[in-house]
Parts: C-alpha cells; structure tokens; sequence
C-alpha cells in the first residue's frame, strides 16, 4: 500500500547519511517509487545517493537541525576549500 505521503521530486530535506548515522546533511529527493525515496546529498557524486522508506525516521523537513540544535552539514561542495592560481575561492 502506498501512503500519500506528500514527497515530490526536487523536494529538499534533512537527512542522515546512513554510512555515518551521526551526520544530518542536506539532501534532495530525485526519484520516487512508491514509498520507496532516492535521497541525494546535495554537493556529492549520485554513488552516494541512498534509497529509503517514505516513513524513514531518517528524514526531517528543512529547518529541524536549526530548531533543534543538531548541527546540520552542508552542501559537500560548500565544505571544500578550492585554490585556483594561487586565490583561495
């Protein structure tokens, strides 16, 4: 059975990187199947993507990190200090 669970494509979530329980990373969901959902952590390459279940205690709306003191990881690409010529950008 198929709840109507109100996830759509591009929706942007908090979820845990289930290769490291401890992190809460921005994520996007890219494909739904059923109650199944593909999660993309925004700034990874898709190899990292995970499929979980639409009622996954794993996935919280935007914003719950900051209500409740959890500290949310950004985007992998805002986490990477990049040198270009010589200037850190």
């Amino acid at each position: 059975d198929v709840p109507n669970h109100g996830f759509r494509v591009g929706m942007k979530l908090e979820a845990v990187d289930l290769m490291e329980p401890r992190l809460i990373c921005v994520a996007t969901v890219t494909r739904i199947i059923h109650r199944l959902l593909r999660i993309h952590f925004d700034g990874w390459e898709e190899e990292y993507d995970q499929w979980v279940d639409c009622e996954s205690p794993d996935l919280y709306p935007v914003g719950w990190c900051q209500l409740t003191g959890y500290q949310l990881q950004p985007p992998a690409s805002q986490c990477k200090l990049v040198y270009r010529k010589g200037v850190l950008l």
